[in-house]
């Protein structure tokens, strides 16, 4: 894990050209989502470079420029737990920066997973494109239902999640410190939130939202692919 969190931040910079003309600012590092994988740390013209996410070029093929848009999967409104009907594409939520349509990482590929446990865990959101931590609100994370089988090729669908969160956190930055759960590393620009997984075994997703408040409602969205074996975790 610490290899794609390490991974030279000469290589992330190299996205703030494309961030200063992009819409948002963050996604989920660790542990690391579909989009730091295959974006944040594979770019879409690395993929065929050694240490590198070869399937990413999957993620990429259709939508090469795209792929360097990773720090921009957003919309303007308060996401699952209040946008009806749902959108059709799960982990980019028909982000507005795809017009609505489906971003790199709602396709179906054999997205690269890490190995997590139940119990806590932290989740941390690098926010380094373009930091907000006054208008910050909330966080929440949904996971797939017990017995979801991911299959290559099969989109996700929001049947294929439990319909309430597993966790919700709530933020205030004129209160950092109001909510231990959610730590606020402004010198690194990053956020770090945490949270019970549930019990599960094998293969899951979950689905997570960085949510800004009614200033702008600008929300982000992000899957993690994940194998949850054990009992308990470390955060």
């Amino acid at each position: 894990m610490q290899t794609h969190i390490k991974k030279t931040w000469l290589t992330l910079s190299l996205a703030l050209g494309v961030a200063s003309v992009a819409h948002g600012h963050g996604l989920i590092q660790d542990p690391p989502s579909r989009n730091w994988y295959c974006g944040a740390f594979t770019k879409p013209d690395e993929t065929g470079r050694p240490g590198e996410y070869a399937e990413c070029a999957d993620a990429f093929r259709d939508d090469f420029s795209g792929g360097y848009q990773f720090m921009s999967v957003l919309t303007h409104a308060q996401g699952r737990a209040v946008v009806s009907p749902l959108p059709q594409n799960v982990c980019g939520f028909n982000s507005e920066t795809w017009r609505g349509g489906a971003t790199p990482w709602d396709k179906s590929i054999n997205w690269p997973t890490s190995t997590i446990s139940p119990g806590p865990r932290t989740i941390t959101w690098n926010i380094s494109w373009g930091p907000h931590y006054d208008d910050t609100e909330e966080f929440r994370y949904w996971i797939t239902k017990p017995g979801f089988v991911y299959e290559v090729g099969k989109p996700l669908t929001w049947d294929d999640f439990e319909t309430e969160a597993f966790c919700v956190l709530k933020y205030n930055d004129k209160n950092p410190t109001g909510n231990p759960a959610v730590v606020a590393d402004k010198a690194n620009s990053l956020f770090h939130t945490t949270c019970n997984v549930p019990q599960r075994e094998g293969r899951h997703v979950i689905y997570a939202e960085w949510g800004r408040n009614h200033y702008t409602y600008e929300r982000f969205h992000g899957c993690v692919d994940v194998v949850i074996s054990g009992s308990s975790a470390r955060p």
